[in-house]
């Protein structure tokens, strides 16, 4: 029982594990400091929100994203799972019950362990490794044999995982009391024919450790089902596959646990499905003449299957956060247009006092202010929308996100929102949304495959899709729907946030498609808004908007444009009573 009751140092102490992970060339001085954070109060960094851990940092959010990618990992919820897990690890038993005090207060302890294992089966489902579960499947196909090693509450894991793949047919044996017996002696005799699954979750058992590195040193391919991605493991596995196993208690939650092998063992059962159509269909064609023909198709049949492990991999997760989403809930919600211009824009008119009461007359709660190339009419609208309300709040008249639609160098262009600076146009793709990313902005693509405008082709895309927050599916100035329908499936396809705007040029187009969503303060607000929002679309001619914008800019001198400006701001302060909005 010793190994059972403390866990493997081997540098896997929260502060060794987090120094181990920094890169080679460094941190900037703001990811520092948000590791500094993380190492000075790990606990808060565990259940806190990565706003709050900016906070402390001295940074944004945006910075904290970084910083996670930068110790390698997808984001900032990807790193927290990872940190909560180690740091409840390297607590004793009563300190992680200690850690759950106040369950039962709002609800029984039955019904808050039901609702964490729902919340694990979703964070499993949302971050579970496909291509890591298909090449473990693989391995225990083709292997002569494979050993699961698993011990105390962790073999209700190990004995799913052994007994249904033992149904498929598969030599698959259970090590449960690994250690001074025969399953020791069946490691000692591992090939490079063979598998060993290791797994453990909360503290890293000495067990594991032990077989795995012995079965890796013997050649053969070790996987580990882990909660943490401890380095002494990583080093002997192949591959790892994390599973949260948080429960409510001083114990671990084994249910995701299970489900991950029960994804194991479907794909094993798949895959004997798949062996046992090929077998009868080699019978009845060989000696027919189209065995090349069966090869072929198999061929084609794998290239296609890599090509959906791949395409599941960069898909975005589909749910955000949510605990955020809930107490957006309880916001009211409004009507939001997400691309415009000012005269600030080479080919608009609109003064910024019009485009505000327009908005207004319209019934939108917030706009997002996009002039080409240019940040100065956006500030100017969200200084005068500011002090025509209560600064900033949920409670003002008309909310304006600051934006930029930047023209890349030869990539087409792509809108930064929440921007506190101009970003310069001819960057590369990746230069402008780094830009974006470094003011802590969000990066949103507009009509991405209106051919008539200047769009990143799909390769360019592709190469920026883990960056892009949101993207335009539906704008009325694309004179093709097909356009608008193809940017709808790929972000769908994607499970990227969907957004839409008028891409208005002149004051009468505005709010001619709407999102309807839950108010918000800042990016992330918006962007988890965003993902429940309602797109609402009103018939309105193309041709009407675009002759207007010809009028009022190509068929105007500029000396005209001046004094149309002058009457159009005197007639809006007469129609507000003097008021300057």
């Amino acid at each position: 029982m010793q190994d059972l009751l403390h866990p493997v140092d081997g540098g896997d102490g929260l502060d060794a594990w987090l120094r181990g992970r920094v890169p080679d060339k460094g941190l900037t001085p703001k990811a520092t400091a948000v590791l500094d954070v993380l190492l000075a109060q790990p606990r808060r960094a565990s259940y806190g929100s990565a706003a709050g851990l900016a906070e402390l940092a001295g940074a944004n959010t945006a910075t904290v994203t970084r910083t996670a990618q930068a110790l390698g990992f997808a984001g900032w919820p990807a790193l927290q799972q990872e940190l909560r897990a180690r740091y409840l690890a390297a607590l004793s038993a009563p300190e992680v019950a200690a850690e759950h005090t106040g369950i039962g207060e709002t609800e029984p302890p039955s019904a808050a362990a039901v609702h964490r294992d729902v919340e694990n089966l979703a964070l499993l489902a949302r971050r579970m490794d496909v291509e890591a579960v298909h090449v473990l499947a693989g391995a225990i196909a083709t292997a002569r044999r494979t050993i699961v090693v698993a011990i105390g509450s962790y073999s209700a894991v190990g004995v799913a995982l052994a007994h249904n793949a033992q149904l498929a047919g598969y030599d698959v044996t259970l090590a449960a009391g690994y250690g001074g017996g025969g399953p020791a002696n069946d490691v000692a005799a591992m090939t490079d024919q063979d598998v060993l699954v290791a797994i453990s979750f909360w503290r890293l058992n000495q067990t594991s450790v032990v077989a795995a590195e012995e079965a890796n040193a013997r050649g053969a391919r070790v996987f580990a089902v882990t909660d943490a991605a401890s380095p002494v493991l990583a080093r002997a596995a192949e591959r790892v596959l994390l599973v949260p196993a948080e429960g409510v208690a001083f114990f671990p939650s084994m249910t995701a646990g299970l489900a991950l092998a029960q994804a194991v063992v479907t794909e094993l059962a798949a895959n004997l499905e798949a062996l046992l159509l090929h077998a009868h269909a080699a019978a009845v064609l060989r000696g027919s003449g189209l065995v090349e023909v069966t090869e072929l198709l198999e061929d084609a049949a794998e290239q296609l299957e890599r090509i959906y492990v791949e395409l599941a991999a960069r898909r975005h997760p589909g749910e955000g956060n949510p605990r955020l989403a809930r107490e957006l809930s309880k916001r009211r919600l409004i009507d939001v247009d997400l691309h415009m211009h000012t005269d600030h824009s080479y080919d608009c008119a609109t003064p910024v006092e019009v485009l505000l009461a327009s908005a207004r007359e319209a019934g939108l709660g917030a706009i997002a202010v996009t002039d080409h190339n240019e940040i100065s009419g956006a500030l100017e609208a969200h200084a005068q929308a500011a002090s025509s309300g209560p600064q900033g709040g949920r409670g003002s008249n008309l909310k304006v996100i600051v934006g930029e639609e930047v023209k890349t160098a030869g990539e087409g262009e792509v809108i930064g929102l929440f921007l506190q600076e101009k970003i310069p146009r001819g960057l590369s793709m990746r230069e402008t949304v780094d830009e974006i990313r470094r003011q802590g902005g969000l990066v949103y693509v507009p009509h991405p495959f209106d051919r008539m405008h200047s769009v990143p082709d799909y390769e360019h895309l592709l190469e920026i899709l883990d960056d892009v927050d949101a993207i335009e599916v539906f704008n009325p100035r694309v004179a093709i729907s097909a356009f608008n329908e193809e940017a709808q499936r790929f972000a769908a396809k994607y499970r990227i946030p969907a957004g839409a705007g008028s891409d208005s040029h002149v004051a009468q187009g505005l709010g001619s498609v709407r999102i309807r969503m839950r108010d918000f303060d800042g990016p992330s607000e918006f962007l988890q808004s965003l993902r429940d929002a309602e797109i609402l679309t009103r018939p309105s001619s193309l041709l009407y908007v675009q002759a207007l914008k010809f009028l009022q800019t190509r068929a105007t001198p500029s000396s005209a444009r001046r004094a149309s400006k002058a009457r159009r701001l005197k007639r809006l302060k007469r129609a507000r009573g003097g008021w300057r909005r």
